[in-house]
């Protein structure tokens, strides 16, 4: 009831402001605040819902093999291929939480399915991870639902890293959060330009920036303990200098929103945060969900910014105790960094007091 509220006070407003031109069709808008309360549900109960359905395809799974139809890689593939494609048919057809549930369910065991019906035909892993990263991108084509967007997109994410590191190429993994970084920073920017253009796709954005965001999270990760992975390699000189240059651009720009219009006075905290930051070249984790908590901010996106919030304090606390210096040593840089802060923090609360009193 609550929202309804907010609607019919969001509509008033509306109104109010368009005057004698704006014209209603109220049996339309009735419908549709109808149709949001029937599907009004918190994402905990939709969480829930998607696992309870996932713990009864286990079952559905092992009802398949007492058949003995695993057995089968002809009728594994055409019960695969039949779950996935009404999966998409039925989410297309029918507005409901049970639908979305069962839909969902049945769209991943469907790719479990054709996985099994792979590894019975003997195809290698490379080629297998190909088929389903091919499968996803397909039925992305005709996914409209958000969450079964974001299975996909895991799909596609996960069989890309897959294939990445199956053929050995660790040394170029620095490219990985480098291209995630410039994917970040565009989806986040231009939102509502890519969401006016492609308006038929509207709900893949949400689903493919998280995925991106957690893919991003744990590629910083990996770089963080790159010492335990053999041929990781040690020079991020590169990515380190990339995520520092774009959270600096992103300092700089969102500085005017902040009561900072002078452009000096922009140069000189942009270049304090620059310094404070050189130190965590040699750890690009740092830089990167800075920038990420940064990008999540300005949007209002309050899941990955706590998300990134708790990642920052995680990459700190290792790149801490990771530095080879003694105690001694890390304190001082601990002081160091803190007294920066300290300085900048003073710095600009006298420069907004100043122009507030002007």
């Amino acid at each position: 009831m609550s929202n309804r509220i907010q609607y019919q006070n969001w509509l008033s407003s509306v109104m109010t402001s368009a005057g004698d031109a704006f014209q209603l069709n109220a049996e339309g808008w009735e419908r549709a605040i109808k149709r949001m309360e029937a599907r009004e549900s918190s994402w905990i109960v939709k969480i829930v819902s998607v696992i309870g359905g996932i713990m009864a395809t286990q079952f559905f799974l092992g009802f398949l093999l007492i058949g003995g139809i695993t057995e089968s890689p002809i009728a594994l593939s055409i019960i695969g291929a039949c779950l996935i494609i009404g999966s998409l048919f039925a989410l297309r057809k029918v507005d409901l939480l049970i639908a979305d549930t069962i839909a969902i369910c049945s769209y991943l065991t469907g790719f479990v399915l054709v996985a099994l019906a792979q590894n019975l035909w003997k195809v290698s892993i490379n080629q297998a991870a190909v088929i389903q990263l091919v499968l996803a991108l397909v039925t992305l084509i005709f996914i409209r639902h958000t969450i079964l967007a974001f299975f996909a997109f895991s799909i596609v994410m996960g069989c890309g890293l897959f294939l990445f590191f199956n053929h050995s190429l660790l040394a170029w993994v620095q490219v990985w959060p480098a291209a995630l970084s410039i994917a970040l920073v565009i989806l986040y920017e231009n939102e509502a330009r890519i969401l006016s253009l492609l308006q038929k796709m509207a709900a893949w954005y949400r689903p493919l920036l998280v995925v991106v965001a957690f893919v991003f999270i744990g590629m910083l990760q990996l770089l963080g303990k790159r010492h335990l992975v053999d041929g990781l390699g040690e020079d991020f000189s590169y990515v380190s200098i990339l995520l520092l240059l774009l959270f600096v651009r992103l300092v700089f720009q969102i500085l005017p929103l902040l009561d900072v219009p002078d452009r000096n006075q922009r140069i000189i905290i942009t270049g304090v945060v620059a310094l404070i930051l050189l130190p965590t070249l040699i750890s690009p984790a740092i830089v990167g969900i800075l920038l990420l908590l940064l990008l999540s901010f300005r949007a209002g996106d309050r899941w990955i910014w706590i998300l990134s919030l708790l990642s920052l304090v995680v990459f700190m606390s290792e790149y801490y105790y990771d530095l080879d210096y003694t105690l001694l040593t890390k304190s001082y840089i601990l002081v160091g960094t803190g007294a920066g802060l300290l300085l900048l923090y003073f710095f600009t609360r006298k420069k907004w007091n100043n122009h507030e009193m002007e």
